[in-house]
């Protein structure tokens, strides 16, 4: 058992006396957060990370495989060069 706290956005959400895993890799299992384990509630989480410490913003985006998203003049001028060599081609 092990103390827990959970952050959502850089933001924790809660602080939790007691978590037990039988998670096996990356494998289905269970995560009891809590002392109550005979409630039987039950949800599904999909993508699930868990870490020894606080993520900054950064290290989350490096986690998550999250890319920034480009500005609109960037893409308004790839679309302006791919348009000028397709006229190119027709030449």
């Amino acid at each position: 058992m092990t103390d827990v706290q959970i952050f959502l956005d850089g933001t924790q959400l809660a602080g939790m006396p007691q978590l037990s895993s039988g998670l096996n890799g990356n494998q289905n299992g269970t995560v009891t957060v809590g002392g109550n384990t005979s409630e039987g509630n039950s949800f599904q989480i999909a993508d699930f990370k868990a870490y020894g410490s606080v993520l900054t913003e950064d290290l989350v985006r490096e986690a998550w495989g999250l890319a920034s998203v480009p500005e609109p003049a960037a893409a308004s001028l790839g679309l302006l060069g791919l348009a000028v060599m397709m006229m190119r081609r027709r030449v």
